[in-house]
């Protein structure tokens, strides 16, 4: 007799919950809002500067040579740590790759050498002098705004 109880209480609470409850007084169904909501947007991030990592990557020499020698500017880097790590940032697919990246490296380095943009230091260090920044020039300077011969600004 028990377990006929148990089922009838059961067909009773699934209908408790089959009927329409009324809603209490006052209540309304919530409106369309006439304004429109805006989606969000999305936005990007801005690419950062490009810096040696990127150039050697691309397998673009120069300038990857001048963008580690600039990073590394306050000493002379080692030469054939510079070419190890050009590279190796680069990665080659083998030993073959590796070889002939490493003999651009260094006609790279070589072109620059003659160029006068990066010098040697003793036999096995080069160094960078410009730090990337314009160099402008007396003749500029002096036709800047608020300028005299001596460079000074007047009183």
């Amino acid at each position: 007799m028990a377990a006929g109880l148990a089922r009838h209480r059961a067909v009773v609470v699934r209908g408790v919950f089959d009927t329409f409850v009324t809603p209490v007084a006052g209540w309304q169904q919530p409106r369309a809002s006439s304004a429109v909501t805006p989606r969000p947007t999305l936005t990007l991030p801005k690419p950062e500067a490009r810096n040696w990592r990127d150039d050697a990557g691309e397998e673009a020499w120069e300038s990857a040579i001048v963008g580690y020698l600039r990073e590394h500017r306050r000493a002379p880097v080692k030469y054939w740590r510079l070419v190890n790590v050009l590279v190796a940032e680069s990665v080659q697919a083998s030993r073959a790759g590796v070889r002939h990246a490493t003999r651009q490296v260094l006609a790279a380095i070589q072109s620059l050498l003659k160029a006068r943009r990066i010098m040697r230091f003793r036999r096995t260090y080069l160094a960078i002098l410009d730090t990337g920044h314009e160099i402008v020039s007396l003749e500029r300077y002096y036709a800047l705004p608020n300028r005299t011969a001596t460079g000074r600004a007047p009183r």
